[in-house]
């Protein structure tokens, strides 16, 4: 066979790309076998040009990418990880190369390899990959797009060392997230930032909790529930609502937990407030109420919570129970007194 010119070279890629953008679209349109079939034939078209060739590379990252996606929806795990992998590869000779406009989808590529291996309990692998995608993406710069998947990257990384038992190593992480989320909130970062800092919040204050740090864990538990606060109230969305719910359930918990008893009724109130008949909400603060009538007078007093204030509290909750419809599956984010995510 013939050594094709540039021209040929050039020709045949922009025909790949055409392929790779028909199957984006497709995918987004959740036509996934068409999609499937649209990449595949991008990969076959480049199949005879240079494989080191920059634009032949490119083509088999977006393939790659897009195939990676596909094996992980429908749950194939092996071909998933292989076609992630792959994509790694492809952008990582571009990046030898000299193209920095790789960093941040190479990032974007080791998290997503690093959630799939996660997924799988491969911990050490995945700690690895998230490593890498901080990394990367930490290179990129300020650059926009990669904010979010750098809160992204920290969020998996936190979460698999706090699953590997390393817990202190996951709080730096966590804190580490924190800190870049509040500069890109202070430069303007946008709702996809917001909520994922506000995610982070929520987690890091669930382990200073489970540590039994409560201080922190009602610092950060009281930030996460503002920035969710003023996020839902701006876009109305559902996932920003339920973000808030979580972290105002959770300061029932965090404050309880550091005597602060006032504050606990208070957090407790804001959600009754959205959700007055969910009756896990409702559970909620019957527990909360029943123990803490058991307690003396002068702890109540200290935690700035009187006994008859409880009664009454109490008494108003059975009320708003006894007027509630049924709601036998109604869910509000909370698994009784547990923190939740």
């Amino acid at each position: 066979m013939s050594e094709m010119s540039e021209e040929q070279i050039e020709a045949t890629l922009r025909r790949a790309q055409g392929l790779v953008t028909e199957g984006t679209k497709l995918l987004q349109s959740r036509q996934p076998n068409e999609a499937k079939a649209r990449f595949e034939q991008a990969a076959g078209a480049v199949s005879g040009l240079p494989a080191e060739h920059p634009g032949v590379l490119v083509i088999h990252a977006a393939v790659h990418d897009a195939l990676g996606v596909l094996a992980g929806n429908a749950r194939a795990l092996e071909p998933a990880l292989r076609h992630h992998q792959g994509a790694i590869v492809a952008r990582e000779k571009l990046l030898e190369g000299g193209k920095t406009d790789v960093l941040v989808p190479l990032g974007v590529s080791h998290l997503n390899l690093a959630n799939l291996l996660a997924s799988g309990q491969k911990l050490e692998e995945a700690e690895q990959h998230a490593r890498a995608a901080l990394a990367r993406l930490d290179a990129a710069g300020q650059v926009e797009v990669a904010g979010f998947f750098k809160l992204g990257a920290c969020q998996l990384l936190a979460v698999i060392l706090a699953g590997s038992k390393r817990q202190e190593e996951a709080l730096q992480v966590f804190e580490h997230g924190i800190a870049q989320g509040q500069q890109m909130l202070q430069g303007g970062g946008n709702q996809q930032v917001a909520a994922a800092m506000a995610q982070l919040l929520i987690n890091a204050s669930i382990l200073h909790h489970q540590l039994g740090r409560h201080d922190f864990a009602v610092d950060r538990g009281t930030a996460a529930a503002g920035l969710s606060k003023q996020l839902a109230d701006v876009t109305k969305a559902v996932p920003a609502l339920e973000q808030y719910v979580a972290a105002q359930m959770n300061l029932v918990t965090f404050n309880e937990a550091a005597g602060r008893f006032g504050a606990a009724e208070d957090a407790l109130f804001r959600v009754l407030e959205l959700l007055p008949s969910q009756p896990q909400v409702l559970e909620r603060g019957r527990a909360l109420y029943t123990k803490l009538l058991t307690l003396t007078d002068e702890a109540l007093e200290a935690g700035n919570l009187p006994r008859d204030e409880v009664e009454e509290s109490l008494a108003e909750l059975e009320r708003m129970a006894a007027a509630a419809p049924a709601q036998p599956d109604a869910q509000a984010g909370t698994n009784g007194d547990e923190p939740a995510e």
